[in-house]
């Protein structure tokens, strides 16, 4: 990089979404964006908690003390009591958040660029950046756009937003495709999200018995979203002719006892293995056993979980639900269709034959070239450059 480029600047991130108490790994991507970009820049953090009719005051902005949900990232949490007049939530909104960054702006100093993540903070921050005169940038991460969840107001803000923003983000080329289906303009370049490589890095997987070892992490809902029944019919196909293997489930949320108990009344139920909520470096630990990782769903905007696989040198079996056909390639994987328990099965039975041929150092070295800190960094550096200049 050049001179310029390598010039510290100041960056306010403003998102909805950001790991809090209540909800720790919420928007854990977010923040590693966050992390990676402060390795070079000033870097804080303004959380929109969202609206509290417990305040006793129109908004109030408070300075986090430093923590593990922190990392050592300077964070407000903003929060607003609900409009008393009808219809005008949002002009509120925007107002309260007016005062709050000002506020911010007062204590730590005017940035040069308001970087957004998800286009309800973008909306926010595209108006106070307009009227600020500081440029705004937006990161995308929703699946609302391509799982036709948009509301016309939805609809309203994002047009609004994306208009205003000097570059809008998208996470993946799926996403972008589904953005701009829906009639939205903006300036847009894609970046992918970041995989912490001080977490999840190749090792040499060491064989101790031989038994295939299939690894899903995520979310446990029970919208169809995530396509774990599909992945379990698919697994109950193969369990005819091939018992010599286990599932590994990682992850918690309020549809585990439906799957537990969809498990426990198939013929399956002595190959699943449920494990609950674990911590990066404990996740990073079940990849370093798995011979396969298995994104099942029907519609990912990047999935984070599957790079942070390839990064160990994990070979993946996905389906085409957006995010990864941008990745998922002959030398890491296979990709089939979504939503086809038929075709996840074939597609078991045609990876699995195939394991001894991956290169997993190659694998890792490929991700990293994608994903990493530095990687990500660097990109969004020539971003906020070009935007400032």
């Amino acid at each position: 990089m050049n001179n310029q480029v390598q010039k510290e600047l100041k960056i306010v991130f403003f998102t909805n979404w950001y790991p809090n108490k209540k909800n720790p790994v919420e928007g854990i991507f977010v923040q590693e964006i966050i992390k990676a970009v402060s390795k070079s820049h000033s870097v804080l953090v303004i959380h929109n908690v969202g609206v509290d009719p417990t305040l006793d005051r129109p908004w109030k902005l408070e300075l986090q003390e430093n923590s593990p949900l922190t990392r050592g990232i300077k964070t407000y949490r903003f929060r607003f009591r609900p409009s008393p007049i009808p219809k005008t939530s949002l002009l509120i909104s925007i107002w309260y958040f007016l005062q709050a960054f000002r506020k911010v702006v007062q204590i730590d100093g005017r940035p040069d660029i308001l970087h957004a993540q998800v286009y309800p903070a973008g909306f926010l921050a595209a108006i106070v950046g307009k009227l600020s005169r500081i440029p705004v940038i937006i990161t995308e991460h929703s699946s609302a756009f391509a799982r036709d969840l948009l509301s016309r107001s939805n609809l309203f803000t994002v047009r609004i937003a994306y208009r205003l923003a000097k570059v809008v983000l998208p996470v993946s080329s799926a996403l972008q495709d589904a953005i701009i289906q829906k009639g939205l303009q903006g300036n847009f370049q894609i970046i992918p999200n970041v995989v912490d490589d001080s977490v999840f890095y190749y090792l040499v997987k060491k064989k101790t018995d031989n038994i295939l070892r299939f690894l899903y992490v995520g979310l446990l809902d029970r919208s169809e979203n995530k396509g774990l029944k599909i992945l379990f019919q698919a697994l109950e196909k193969l369990a005819e002719t091939d018992q010599n293997w286990q599932l590994d489930i990682v992850g918690d949320g309020p549809g585990r006892e439906y799957y537990q108990r969809m498990v426990a009344e198939s013929p399956i139920k002595k190959c699943v293995y449920f494990h609950g909520l674990q911590t990066k470096p404990e996740i990073a630990g079940f990849f370093g056993k798995a011979d396969l990782f298995v994104l099942p769903s029907i519609k990912e905007t990047f999935s984070v979980v599957t790079a942070e696989a390839l990064a160990t040198g994990t070979p993946v079996l996905a389906t085409k639900c957006g995010g990864p056909e941008d990745f998922i390639n002959e030398n890491n994987g296979i990709l089939v269709e979504a939503g086809d328990a038929q075709a996840l099965y074939e597609g078991l039975l045609k990876i699995t034959k195939a394991l001894d041929g991956f290169d997993h150092s190659l694998i890792a070295e490929e991700a990293y070239q994608r994903f990493s800190p530095e990687v990500i960094r660097d990109e969004l550096t020539k971003i906020y450059d070009g935007v400032l200049n």
